[in-house]
């Protein structure tokens, strides 16, 4: 049954505010007069949710039929792009089961790949919601249940898949990142989720500590660390029972119009060295799933790179490599720190874009040192080489995405 609050923010009069006003500030909508019939609270709210999830919702921008609920997290939600990533990580099946159901929108993406799909959610009003824009979005073999994870996985028949994304806030709204502390309990819970599936998806803050979860979590099969643009969003763990091989690790990231992934395990990093070197023409800066992962001495190998120092994750080429993934930058000229205020005057950088990898002092140290004020197109390195020396790598970016 469908909820007055929807109904009224249905209405003709108040789908066509919405999207005459969507571009306006919520807050001083409120303090306007409108009709007595317009639902102006719940309205605002829309349009401020609309207003935040722009990027990370393009469809639910575009459509103001679909609805947001009051308790919206936009940390935790995923985006449009993060839900497509994951279900083209899952086979195709009968039945599916979300077990913290939120908005949505991974429930969405994922149902798609299933003939039958159940969305669970302990929370009124994320049901109601659920339910309505689930008919928008035409999400056919839908099941939406109200109920709280656990008690509905003990007296639920089996399925091809489940899917988890734990609560990571605390009753104080602090953000929670190790998995034992999330609600529901997953490393509790992952027995009994694992005897009613073969396949189990979680997902997981940003900032866990990877080898650690996967030292909590059984039949860990791929762990996926998902970046948008270079900034990392999400971490994945498919699990599949009875799974004994290594894990492997995948670091994605999402860029405009593709997807670049880079495939590893942590056994075959240990075996690895990597080889230093002085600065050559190149520079490359992994990108943040990359360096999410540690992957540090299986990119050396992949692309035959050396790093500038050991601990400096700056990797260098005597030839450009286009496919590197992360950024790529051609060396101008590599400049001792103490010489670098008086060799930037002379070359008349004035400004700058700062990267710091394994170097003494901070951004602004920096800037108010060598007197180079913010952005600019020239980009300064500040790390420390093969020598032990403190030096400023003046670079220009190479763009090949």
């Amino acid at each position: 049954m469908i909820s007055s609050t929807i109904q009224d923010l249905l209405s003709q009069e108040s789908q066509a505010f919405i999207q005459q006003h969507q571009d306006e500030s919520p807050e001083k909508l409120l303090f306007k007069k409108h009709p007595h019939t317009l639902p102006i609270k719940a309205i605002v709210h829309q349009i401020k949710s609309r207003q935040k999830f722009k990027d990370k919702l393009p469809t639910w921008y575009a459509d103001s039929r679909l609805l947001f609920p009051s308790k919206v997290s936009i940390e935790q939600c995923s985006s449009e792009q993060t839900a497509l990533y994951k279900a083209s990580l899952i086979t195709k099946g009968k039945k599916m089961l979300d077990l913290t159901g939120g908005m949505g929108i991974d429930f969405m993406a994922l149902s798609r790949c299933f003939d039958k799909s159940t969305y669970i959610e302990r929370e009124q009003e994320l049901t109601t919601f659920a339910l309505h824009n689930f008919a928008v979005t035409n999400c056919k073999g839908t099941n939406v249940v109200e109920a709280d994870a656990i008690d509905y996985l003990k007296q639920t028949e089996d399925v091809d898949f489940v899917f988890i994304d734990p609560h990571r806030r605390d009753d104080t709204n602090q953000k929670i990142v190790l998995l034992e502390a999330c609600l529901p309990n997953i490393v509790a819970l992952q027995s009994e989720i694992i005897t009613k599936t073969n396949s189990l998806l979680i997902k997981a803050s940003p900032m866990l500590a990877i080898k650690q979860a996967m030292q909590d979590l059984n039949f860990v099969k791929e762990v996926h660390i998902v970046s948008v643009k270079n900034e990392c969003k999400e971490v994945l763990f498919l699990i599949e029972k009875n799974w004994t091989e290594t894990p492997v690790i995948v670091a994605s990231n999402i860029l405009t119009k593709r997807t670049v992934s880079f495939r590893f395990s942590y056994a075959e990093e240990e075996r690895l060295s990597t080889q230093t070197s002085e600065v050559q023409p190149y520079l490359y800066l992994p990108n943040n799933s990359i360096t999410k992962a540690g992957a540090f001495k299986s990119i050396a190998k992949r692309f035959s790179l050396c790093k500038l120092h050991k601990n400096s994750h700056i990797y260098t080429s005597t030839d450009l490599i286009t496919d590197f993934p992360g950024r790529i930058f051609e060396l101008e000229e590599e400049i001792g720190y103490t010489k670098a205020k008086h060799r930037l005057k002379e070359k008349d950088v004035q400004a700058a874009t700062i990267i710091i990898r394994n170097f003494k002092d901070d951004i602004g140290n920096i800037r108010k040192k060598l007197k180079v004020k913010k952005e600019g197109k020239n980009i300064l390195l500040a790390t420390t080489n093969v020598d032990e020396r403190q030096v400023i790598l003046l670079c220009k970016e190479y763009v090949c995405d």
